[in-house]
């Protein structure tokens, strides 16, 4: 996807960015697709044929006259353009892409050798420049970079007396004139470290020129994720050699006529970085012919990708919007009610009439089983439609908390115990999910054994405070209990709980409640 795109599709309304998007992302369905899950033939509404994307953009007679303005060039070319792009709209790289790309990878990296020397006596005076052709094309822009060795400014200077220090193309993908600007200036740090010659280094970059005196003369960490990062390790590799104290970076104006400077310093500096900028631009243009043919070649492709692509564009662009505008509206059948799920009810005591079951009474001790069953003997009432509802395992859990103050069976290296015959044990260390879980296996066996038939569900329990779907029993339960439970809730929670049970985890141990309290016989 070319840039030139999202600039394209930005000046577009909201509707037509919609259209664009849907048939991108292979949202836009014709009546062929539609057919396969929908109550309906594939035919095209326009012409009656088989209605795809190929037939609906480049066959259907409906949009012929869009076809022939909008996409002439296209047409001939269609059985030879990939569908992505004919029948998505994608903008796709020119056939020449893959061969520029080894073609950039392949030129030499190896630095060219300096024209002269630099005094380590003295200070030496480098102007640097990059350019860049074509620089708001990044398909096929090409950058280069030039150093330019001038005599200090005295009173005896006059234009004329200067030597090119390095020039050369930008190796790399990357081919930008930030890139060899900044290749230019580690270029110059290179050979100044190696000759240990101070330098004073003039750019008319001004974001270099910043960049590095934040880096070596601040506080500013070279980030190794960033762009350029090669190069700022290349350029503090050669400042740590030579020093800061031997380095100077002056601002340079760029493109500034000698002619019209007010001094002579304004004048020498125009003068260099003019010959800087020349001598880079000389170095962009100094390759070899076969190099020139493969990047007009490239070119023309790449323009000529560009012009399918924008008569594609257009044209998916209009029949877009003539289907949205013109299309016959197909009547839709209302649509049925969706079947809710109905949790039924159920409840059987059996012949169960308050005893303790033995078997439970010796898995999760006596304690245990003996208020369970006195609890639920007096909090189950006569079975009924009115009386009979559904009670989450929270809801008991906090129910036989509040009666008799104790947190029910807890499960300590594999053994059932109580808290009352051991003091020194801590409820709040347990979980409050980990003690409603082995509530809720305490009381599935005490009901399986003393043979109490009760339906079970995920579903929202009968409470004005907890409205999630939780594990619950269909009980006859006492009304006056399970407002006691939602007071209780109420106050331990800042809202409903609703969309699961996550609020509830969080809930406290229970103090015991003497409007709660049940005898125990």
């Amino acid at each position: 996807m070319t840039g030139w795109w999202w600039k394209a599709l930005a000046k577009l309304s909201r509707d037509d960015q919609a259209l664009c998007r849907l048939s991108l992302a292979g949202s836009l369905f014709t009546e062929s697709y539609k057919s396969k899950w929908a109550d309906q033939n594939d035919a095209c509404p326009w012409c009656g044929q088989i209605d795809h994307l190929r037939h609906r953009y480049w066959e259907c007679p409906q949009h012929a006259d869009l076809r022939a303005s909008l996409a002439p060039d296209v047409l001939p070319l269609l059985d030879s353009i990939p569908s992505a792009l004919s029948l998505r709209g994608w903008a796709l790289h020119p056939p020449t892409w893959a061969d520029w790309i080894c073609t950039l990878l392949s030129l030499p990296s190896e630095l060219p050798l300096p024209m002269c020397g630099l005094s380590p006596g003295t200070w030496n005076h480098v102007f640097t420049d990059g350019s860049c052709l074509h620089s708001a094309e990044p398909r096929y822009r090409l950058a280069s970079w030039s150093a330019v060795l001038a005599p200090a400014c005295d009173r005896l200077w006059t234009p004329g007396c200067l030597t090119v220090f390095g020039a050369s193309f930008l190796p790399g993908l990357c081919q930008t004139a930030y890139r060899s600007e900044l290749f230019a200036v580690a270029y110059v740090l290179h050979w100044a470290a190696l000759f240990r010659a101070p330098v004073v280094i003039w750019s008319d970059c001004r974001s270099v020129i910043l960049k590095c005196f934040n880096h070596f003369w601040g506080h500013r960490r070279i980030n190794v994720n960033r762009p350029h990062s090669d190069l700022w390790q290349w350029i503090a590799n050669s400042v740590a050699v030579l020093g800061t104290e031997r380095i100077r970076l002056r601002k340079v104006p760029a493109h500034k006529d000698p002619a019209h400077a007010r001094s002579l310093e304004e004048a020498w500096q125009s003068f260099h970085n003019g010959l800087a900028d020349k001598a880079a631009r000389l170095a962009n243009q100094a390759r070899p012919p076969c190099f020139w043919k493969q990047w007009e070649n490239h070119v023309e492709a790449t323009h000529r990708a560009d012009l399918l692509f924008q008569q594609v564009h257009a044209l998916h662009l209009e029949v877009g919007r003539r289907q949205v505008k013109c299309m016959p509206v197909a009547t839709v059948p209302a649509a049925l009610p969706k079947e809710t799920r109905v949790f039924v009810k159920s409840f059987h005591a059996g012949l169960w009439d308050g005893q303790v079951p033995p078997k439970v009474a010796r898995l999760f001790g006596y304690s245990h089983a003996h208020r369970a069953a006195q609890w639920l003997q007096t909090r189950l009432v006569t079975a009924d439609d009115d009386s009979l509802v559904w009670v989450s395992f929270v809801q008991l859990y906090i129910d036989f908390h509040l009666t008799w103050g104790n947190p029910g069976p807890l499960s300590v290296q594999q053994q059932w115990v109580d808290v009352e015959q051991r003091p020194y044990l801590e409820a709040e260390r347990f979980a409050f999910r980990q003690r409603i879980r082995s509530f809720r296996r305490f009381l599935k066996n005490f009901w399986q054994e003393a043979g109490l038939h009760i339906a079970l569900e995920q579903t929202k329990p009968h409470s004005q405070v907890v409205q999630a779907f939780l594990p619950a029993a269909s009980l006859p339960w006492d009304m006056k209990a399970l407002q006691t439970v939602d007071i209780w809730l109420m106050r331990q929670l800042a809202g409903p709980c609703v969309r699961g049970g996550e609020i509830l985890s969080s809930l406290p141990i229970a103090a015991k409640d003497v409007s709660m309290q049940v005898d125990l016989h």
